[in-house]
């Protein structure tokens, strides 16, 4: 339920990639972001969530049918 900085995309036990802007889709969980400008924040379940005062993002495209989201960062 927090801003973030960056997208973890592979991690070890001792090592983390981390996108740190850019293009990113991954899942969203509640309801489907809007389009446009928008603020994310991540979710429990490693997913995203609109959340006022969170993430400056520019949401591209939503998919409904398998909860994913396209963004930039």
């Amino acid at each position: 339920d927090e801003a973030f900085t960056g997208i973890c995309l592979d991690s070890d036990r001792e090592n983390a990639a981390v996108q740190m802007s850019g293009y990113v889709k991954t899942t969203y969980s509640g309801s489907a972001p809007n389009l446009g400008r928008n603020e994310l924040a991540s979710a429990a379940d490693g997913s995203v969530k609109e959340k006022a005062g969170a993430t400056p993002c520019t949401v591209l495209a939503v998919n409904a049918a398998d909860s994913t989201v396209e963004f930039l960062f």
